[in-house]
């Protein structure tokens, strides 16, 4: 594998988990950090540092509320590289007139399951789409969740932003997403100011009815994706890793060993450090979803 000069922003779990799979996938890679702490003893926390060391690609890691910024500095100092803004691109939309390859991180879309729906449902007129995504924040923020930036709206949370891996996906599916209905709020007993609950009810090109739900209060967890049409019915569960169609008046069941989603982070670093079977969201894409979000919110 070519030796790549890699720099990571921010230094929070999420920067960790990048090193790990970076330094896994290729372990001759240079790897700094861009940081105001020392972190594995290579860190830069001036600009000029990073303009002499040059990076073929950047992974920008800071809090939600940071990534603007992190982007638009980057921005200036490199010219026509690669960069991939872990997900959401932004806290809200704004705009930057871009000299590099921007990507952000919605890394489902390097998910089997993802990509089987996406190959089945192609130019399928489809009756009815339901999308869930419970999730239990407290368990899998690792440490006091009410101290994250998923708990607080001024930092980037809420489930609209936070669990957004859904209404990207969403969006690759089907084009002209149009939402008729939708509900954003704080329900739950979670200590937390940002909402905890989303509904969207909506249509897009070629679907009658699409239902959206994400939630922090499930204890519970599960990512299901059920797609009903006259010629094909699919049921995913992208948790279990499991996905039953109906085609044809026959059933089959497909699994995949893989239970993780480590995997799917692995193979979107892997193709932008190959440059090669790049399926992450564009920097336009990741505006998109950032309209859809505005919209459900208001």
């Amino acid at each position: 594998m070519i030796k790549k000069k890699i720099l990571i922003m921010g230094s929070g779990n999420m920067a960790q988990k990048y090193f790990a799979i970076i330094k896994k996938i290729s372990p001759k890679a240079e790897i700094n950090f861009y940081s105001s702490r020392n972190i594995h003893n290579n860190f830069y926390n001036k600009n000029d540092e990073i303009k002499k060391f040059n990076p073929d690609i950047v992974f920008i890691c800071s809090s939600t509320h940071r990534h603007f910024d992190d982007l638009k500095l980057i921005n200036k100092i490199i010219n026509d590289k690669f960069i991939l803004v872990e997900k959401p691109l932004f806290h809200k939309i704004r705009k930057i007139n871009l000299k590099n390859k921007v990507f952000v991180g919605y890394n489902l879309r390097y998910d089997p399951i993802i990509n089987e729906i996406k190959k089945l449902i192609k130019n399928k007129k489809i009756w009815s789409v339901e999308i869930f995504c419970n999730s239990f924040m407290p368990r899998w923020r690792k440490r006091n969740y009410t101290k994250t930036y998923s708990a607080k709206k001024k930092l980037g949370g809420g489930v609209a932003l936070d669990l957004s891996h859904e209404i990207d996906y969403l969006l690759w599916f089907f084009k002209n997403l149009e939402i008729k209905f939708s509900i954003s709020n704080k329900i739950s007993n979670l200590k937390i100011d940002s909402d905890d609950n989303l509904v969207v009810f909506g249509k897009a090109k070629n679907v009658n009815q699409i239902i959206l739900h994400l939630n922090y209060y499930s204890k519970i967890s599960a990512r299901t994706i059920n797609i009903t049409s006259s010629k094909i019915n699919i049921r995913a569960d992208l948790i279990q890793k499991k996905m039953i169609i109906e085609k044809n008046n026959r059933k089959t069941v497909k699994s995949w060993k893989e239970k993780k989603f480590t995997k799917t982070f692995e193979r979107q670093i892997r193709s932008l450090i190959l440059e090669k079977n790049i399926l992450s969201t564009s920097y336009n894409e990741a505006i998109d979803v950032l309209n859809v979000i505005k919209k459900v919110k208001n």
